[in-house]
């Protein structure tokens, strides 16, 4: 589910050179593990702040060492990664999510 308006600013290295760019809370992947083999080329590590259910989807608001992040995710995979409030986790997004 596409929430219109919301986007999260990253800090990103793209060519060796750093941009800071916009990516959808639905172009966040989440995973409770670091993850080796994907082709989503982002990853960034943080904990999760704050977890709020919007009916088909739960909004995650996670905070890095550098920003907040925003994931959307279904409820079934808070439940089956066992996700809470202070759950680190993985955050990964594909190069061509990032909006300049």
């Amino acid at each position: 589910m596409r929430r219109s308006g919301l986007m999260s600013f990253v800090s990103l290295r793209v060519d060796g050179k750093p941009v800071r760019a916009g990516i959808r809370p639905d172009e966040v992947m989440l995973a409770n593990h670091p993850v080796e083999g994907l082709s989503a080329r982002h990853r960034k590590q943080g904990m999760i702040a704050r977890l709020i259910d919007h009916g088909p989807t739960v909004l995650c608001l996670i905070d890095t060492p550098e920003e907040r992040l925003m994931a959307d995710i279904t409820p079934a995979a808070v439940r089956e990664l066992g996700l809470k409030e202070g759950s680190t986790v993985w955050c990964f997004f594909k190069a061509c999510a990032v909006h300049a």
